[in-house]
């Protein structure tokens, strides 16, 4: 996959995304906190009926899904 490469070569980032490697952490970074933030927006407002953790785990992490946002 895309983000294991970059992790094992960060060297080879900017032939990849287009962006180097310290912009892609300062990128991430800013997804995970803007991530977080979202989600505690929501779970505040949620009215529950069923308990939390139910529903389709998510198959790739934030990390992921920015590095191939950034990729395609």
């Amino acid at each position: 996959m895309v983000f294991d490469y970059i992790q094992k070569y960060p060297h080879r980032t900017k032939q990849i995304l287009g962006i180097s490697y310290e912009q892609f952490q300062s990128l991430l970074n800013c997804a995970i906190n803007r991530y977080k933030e979202i989600k505690t927006k929501q779970e505040r407002q949620k009215i529950r009926i069923n308990a939390s953790g139910g529903g389709r785990p998510a198959k790739l992490l934030i990390q992921e899904q920015v590095c191939l946002c950034l990729f395609y």
